[in-house]
Formats: structure tokens, sequence, C-alpha cells
């Protein structure tokens, strides 16, 4: 996106800026949220393999147990996002940027914010479609 930042016509466009902001910001939250996640894991899967014992090991399963959902969620969500990205633009010059802006505003806009309720262990549904 900071390639798309240099062109006239996004630079001309609030909105468009806004918006590559708002996903940039979650993105990254995401991506933060999933570091300190393994961050987290690491030490105390490491202290259970030195002082086995069942507390130990009821403590990492719990944890476990409950980060798995949104570990996986959110690395699932991000993965449709950026390969979607890759097929649409496999290098830095496919498509324009009327083309990448149409993209994060509609492809990769659209379910971030609930990938970013998962991460927080909001509940989420689909939306009602009656």
């Amino acid at each position: 996106m900071k390639e798309m930042r240099k062109s006239i016509q996004v630079r001309n466009d609030r909105n468009l800026l806004s918006e590559m902001d708002k996903v940039e910001k979650r993105i990254s939250g995401l991506v933060s949220f999933l570091r300190r996640t393994f961050q987290d894991f690491a030490p105390m899967s490491q202290d259970m393999w030195e002082n086995m014992s069942a507390a130990k090991f009821d403590q990492v399963k719990a944890y476990i147990e409950s980060t798995q959902v949104k570990v996986g969620s959110v690395l699932c969500g991000l993965t449709v996002k950026m390969n979607a990205w890759v097929v649409r633009f496999p290098n830095s010059r496919a498509g324009g940027p009327g083309a990448k802006s149409e993209f994060i505003m509609t492809d990769m806009r659209q379910g971030l914010a609930e990938i970013v309720a998962v991460a927080r262990g909001e509940a989420w549904a689909p939306p009602d479609e009656t």
C-alpha cells in the first residue's frame, strides 16, 4: 500500500486513504495478536517440557484450547486476504492504483472487522439474510 500512496489518484481520495489506514491498522493488529500468542506459548511449553507435571500439562492444554480457534481463524482469514491479493496482483506492476484501490475497498476491507472480533474473543455470527 506504500507504493499506492504515491499515486496522485490515491493521494486525492481522502476516503480511500482513510480506509487504507484502517485496513493497515487492522492487519497490523492481527499480526501483533498472532505474534503475542506465539510468544506467550513458547516459554510456557518450554517450561512444561523442562518441569513436566500434570499441572503444567493442564496449563498448556488450557492455553491451547483457549486460543486455537482464535489463532486458526485469524491465520485462515489473513491467508485468504493475502492470497487473494497475490492472485490478483502477482507483481508490483500488475494492476494500477484504481484496481488496487477497488480491491482494498471491497475484498480486503470486507470481513476484517469480523476477524478482529474473533481475535478479541468476541462472539460473531454471520448477518441474518432474512
